[in-house]
């Protein structure tokens, strides 16, 4: 009965790892030099890990309602929101904010309100 949980875990790590990863590969677009080398730089390894991520995601997500209702899988996915804060902060090193901060503790207290 905790597949499906653990499932719905990878769905929003994933998620958040396209997201960071799509990210770090958006930082490495040259669009200044023309359309070939903006074509070509949407080929980098970060930018392939992004998608690939993107299209894994949902695999897990159709496995994972097999079982769970969807109201709950939906809610659950809002882990997301955590996840990419926590990506944003330890791996591109962007600023979190007091209201970034407060924003994630409404999230983990509205998952835990409506779960229990």
């Amino acid at each position: 009965m905790y597949k499906p949980y653990l499932a719905l875990l990878g769905v929003s790590l994933l998620t958040a790892a396209a997201q960071i990863m799509i990210k770090k590969g958006a930082l490495l677009l040259d669009a200044e030099r023309g359309f070939k080398y903006l074509f070509f730089s949407l080929f980098t390894a970060p930018m392939i890990l992004g998608l690939f991520f993107t299209l894994t995601a949902p695999l897990l997500y159709f496995y994972a309602l097999r079982t769970v209702p969807l109201g709950r899988a939906y809610l659950l996915s809002s882990l997301n929101y955590i996840f990419i804060l926590l990506g944003c902060r330890f791996v591109l090193r962007e600023r979190i904010r007091i209201y970034h901060s407060l924003g994630v503790l409404l999230i983990l207290g509205g998952i835990i309100l409506s779960n229990w």
